[in-house]
């Protein structure tokens, strides 16, 4: 296992937000451009970008789990190696910490493949399948910004896949308040020939 630090801030305050990767090696170039974004954005701010790289010696349900333990943020949130943000991603979440909510959604462009769709996180939302050309609703998932006091105790589980939907349906029931916001702050693109992951996307399974 490498586990090491994108971005932190310099400044000798309470992290206020943990901006988490998981990785591995054959990633290196799509973990380094994220890394810079977040760096050119993280700046003087009181947020940490970490990353856990390994040769898939261990599941991705551990390798987040890993991530959240030594997290230091107030709140974290999952950005993964084939993931991107938008120039005000940082911004936008630091300013809705300042409320002080459980949780914070946002919306998300989301190509499945060809497909498209905008994706808005809630936390009276219920997951529905993925809706080419149109509006997906979902609850909010481990992407979203947690309060890190609230979910510590749910767990990602020993799996390959899957792990994202089991500890989002723990960390719901958790929470009470949410504060969201509502433009596109994450870009998620799967593309199943280059993808990593070994299966599925659970996010995108029609219910």
């Amino acid at each position: 296992m490498n586990a090491h630090y994108g971005t932190i801030s310099k400044r000798k305050k309470s992290m206020k937000l943990s901006i988490l990767t998981p990785t591995i090696p054959s990633r290196e170039n799509q973990v380094k451009a994220l890394s810079e974004k977040l760096a050119k954005q993280i700046g003087d701010l009181p947020v940490e970008h970490l990353i856990l790289s390994d040769n898939r010696k261990r599941p991705i349900g551990a390798k987040r789990q890993s991530l959240v333990e030594i997290a230091r943020g107030e709140y974290f949130a999952f950005v993964d190696d084939d993931d991107d943000v938008t120039d005000d991603y940082v911004a936008e979440l630091m300013n809705a910490i300042q409320i002080g909510a459980d949780v914070i959604t946002f919306r998300q462009k989301a190509t499945y493949n060809q497909y498209v769709s905008e994706v808005h996180f809630g936390i009276n939302n219920q997951d529905m399948g993925f809706n080419p050309g149109g509006i997906t609703l979902r609850a909010p998932w481990h992407i979203c910004a947690w309060k890190r006091q609230k979910v510590k105790h749910c767990q990602f589980g020993e799996c390959n896949h899957g792990e994202d939907r089991i500890w989002s349906t723990q960390a719901r029931k958790c929470i009470k308040t949410a504060t969201h916001i509502d433009k596109v702050i994450q870009i998620y693109d799967h593309q199943t020939e280059t993808t990593a992951a070994p299966e599925v996307d659970e996010r995108f399974i029609a219910k």
